[in-house]
């Protein structure tokens, strides 16, 4: 299994959308809203190191 398939990564800190914008203050670029790291939304693009890894990359580590 791979290091992220156990645990949930599905929130804000984890998408590629996510842009620091100040001390405590996150926007979507997306969006444009404000955000926060824990938050879910159903338009979640995942950046590349949380992404599901293929049969062929998981073959290539081990």
């Amino acid at each position: 299994m791979g290091r992220y398939e156990t645990r949930d990564v599905h929130f804000c800190a984890t998408c590629q959308w996510i842009k620091h914008t100040g001390p405590g203050e996150f926007t979507c670029s997306r969006l444009g809203y404000r955000t926060q790291p824990r938050w879910k939304f159903n338009c979640w693009s995942p950046r590349d190191r949380y992404r599901p890894q293929s049969d062929s990359e998981k073959d290539d580590l081990s």
